[in-house]
């Protein structure tokens, strides 16, 4: 979120982001929050096709947005918006006398994120 403080109505720009260290084959699932409390404008967002290499706190990450929202809160208080959940297709090299890659899928689930609006 690009605010965590905001008033009735105003609008905030909600991003999800991946970050990896790993080589991702792509995106399998994602579960969006519900929004509960907001009214929600998808942002058009390009397909992910590829990471960028970011650099957070010294570490090398590849990083992508994979959608952004417009968010307008609708109640007034401390609102909570439940995490994202994304299910990712990992490739890894499995050793062994024939090298050859491995695909799994584990899911990613955010923290929720916490929203103070006043009137």
């Amino acid at each position: 979120m690009n605010r965590r403080n905001v008033f009735l109505g105003e609008h905030i720009v909600a991003t999800v982001k991946i970050y990896t260290r790993v080589s991702l084959a792509g995106i399998n699932e994602i579960k969006y929050p519900s929004f509960n409390g907001f009214l929600k404008s998808d942002i058009e967002t390009p397909p992910l096709t590829s990471l960028r290499n970011e650099n957070v706190n010294g570490t090398i990450y590849g990083s992508g947005v994979v959608q952004q929202f417009l968010l307008f809160p609708q109640v007034s208080g401390e609102i909570q918006i439940e995490p994202v959940q994304i299910s990712v297709l990992v490739q890894q090299r499995q050793a062994g006398p024939i090298h050859s890659l491995v695909t799994f899928s584990p899911v990613i689930r955010l923290y929720p994120k916490q929203l103070s609006v006043r009137q």
